[in-house]
């Protein structure tokens, strides 16, 4: 079943469940039935049997061996035997080995009543009781063997033909038969019902039953096949949407149904992604274009000086284009340095790497770095954080970078634990920066002014590598105006 849709997958699971359950429902529905029919016809007989005394079984006796058809039976007995009534005992065992042969009942009552060596007892009356062994043999005896007592009553209605036809060869149908025992007086008389007709209706019951639970069964299987069709429809266009997609469509969306399931849930979940994809795309391609803008420009200036060079190498110096390659190398080490930072913030995060970090050592270590303005570390406290020493140096190295760059005198440091939560702040005295412009600056080659000009030093790229780093270690940073006049770039981490 690999290969099978889920839609075929669950139509073949309700089919078999419904099949499933409809059968053993079916037999233990039946099975119920059919032991009720048989308890209710053993009870009819126990009831029956149980209102007759001892002169109703003489009664019951004389009255079936009275009846013209018997009278004409034992009659004919008498003249071939010899016998009256004073042989009537004899009579009555062969008359009831001859109904239990014609009715072909011994081995069921054998088996339900019989004793060890096959024996069945048979109650004519109180003092009339017939054994018939497995043999054939049968003898009148007074009393009766640890075994069930089979009454006649019950054998004599078990068939619907007249016992001069039964003692002349008539043949019975084929019997369904009862059994129950009930103990009378000291007595366990094992009873015999017939249940033919009610079986045939159980039987009736059980194959219209058949018919039914099968068309049910037929029908839950089109019927999930339709339903699950039309659940799974939108998955359908939703699929063949997301199969129309490529790297140059990320703007088309998969067709959402408005529902509020599942179905529903994906289609919006699935746009969310796709959303997600076209921005993170725009800014791939964004990125790529601003880099290979900015990396143009120093390879554009080392070229140009080694062609210089190359056609007036009189009147090149070699300190002055030294000097020249040597800058334009920083330049491009620090781009590439920042374009590689960003690469892997976009790629990881710290995870499983961080271990405590002293805020106040790392920027005691990069303010005393040298600048070409002297920053001032009156206001640095200790302050502990979760992260990475890598993180943290890059984030104090590009803020003082950034402060120094554009300060007119003065750059100021500081850090200092708030409850929960550690601060960083960096403060000059340069032109600052406006209220509309402090979330754009931490774009990637984001340049608000002439100041941050790339004869400045500054590709755009140190401030959104402080923001990305920043995010890694769960802070947050924002820009205010500082005490000095100038911006103050204020950060805040969760202490450690």
């Amino acid at each position: 079943m690999s290969g099978w849709t889920i839609r075929a997958r669950l139509t073949a699971a309700i089919v078999v469940l419904t099949a499933v359950l409809s059968l053993l429902g079916l037999w233990l529905g039946v099975g119920v039935l059919e032991g009720q029919v048989r308890d209710a016809a053993i009870e009819a007989r126990v009831e029956q049997f149980d209102g007759f005394d001892n002169d109703g079984f003489d009664a019951f006796t004389k009255e079936v061996f009275a009846s013209p058809d018997f009278i004409d039976v034992f009659d004919l007995t008498g003249v071939i035997f010899g016998t009256g009534f004073e042989e009537f005992d004899k009579f009555e065992t062969a008359f009831v080995t001859e109904t239990v042969n014609d009715l072909a009942v011994y081995d069921e009552l054998a088996a339900a009543y019989g004793s060890s060596s096959g024996t069945v007892q048979v109650w004519l009356s109180p003092e009339s009781i017939v054994a018939i062994d497995r043999d054939g043999s049968a003898a009148m005896v007074s009393e009766p063997l640890d075994v069930p007592v089979v009454p006649l009553v019950d054998l004599l209605e078990l068939n619907p033909i007249d016992v001069e036809e039964l003692l002349q060869g008539g043949s019975p149908d084929d019997l369904e038969l009862a059994f129950g025992t009930e103990e009378m007086d000291g007595v366990t008389f094992g009873f015999v019902a017939e249940v033919t007709d009610e079986l045939d209706a159980v039987e009736t019951i059980r194959s219209t039953l058949q018919v039914v639970l099968a068309a049910i069964v037929v029908g839950a299987g089109l019927a999930t096949w339709f339903i699950a069709g039309r659940a799974l429809r939108p998955v359908g266009q939703i699929t063949g949407r997301v199969r129309e997609i490529t790297a140059g469509s990320l703007d088309d969306r998969v067709p959402e149904s408005g529902r509020e399931d599942e179905i529903g849930v994906l289609a919006r979940t699935m746009n969310t992604m796709l959303g997600r994809l076209e921005n993170a795309d725009l800014r791939r391609r964004q990125f790529v274009s601003d880099a290979s803008h900015e990396l143009r420009t120093p390879v554009a200036v080392l070229k140009s000086e080694a062609e210089v060079a190359r056609r007036a190498p009189d009147s090149t110096s070699v300190d002055e284009l030294a000097t020249v390659v040597l800058a334009e190398s920083n330049r491009l080490q620090g781009l590439v340095g920042d374009l590689l930072s960003l690469a892997r913030s976009d790629e990881s995060s710290v995870g499983d790497a961080r271990g405590m970090i002293d805020l106040d050592e790392v920027v005691f270590a990069e303010a005393s770095r040298t600048r070409a303005v002297p920053v001032d570390q009156g206001e640095v406290s200790a302050g502990r954080i979760a992260g990475t020493t890598e993180l943290t140096q890059r984030i104090v190295a590009h803020l003082l970078d950034n402060a120094c760059r554009h300060a007119e005198s003065r750059v100021a440091i500081g850090v200092r634990t708030d409850g929960e939560q550690v601060r960083l702040w960096v403060d000059d005295d340069g032109p600052g920066i406006s209220a509309d412009q402090r979330e754009r600056i931490f774009e990637r080659f984001i340049r608000l002014d002439d100041a941050r000009s790339r004869d400045e030093g500054g590709a755009g790229l140190g401030l959104a590598v402080v923001a990305a780093s920043v995010e890694e270690l769960a802070g947050t940073i924002a820009v205010t105006e500082a005490p000095l006049g100038g911006a103050r770039f204020e950060l805040t981490f969760p202490r450690a």
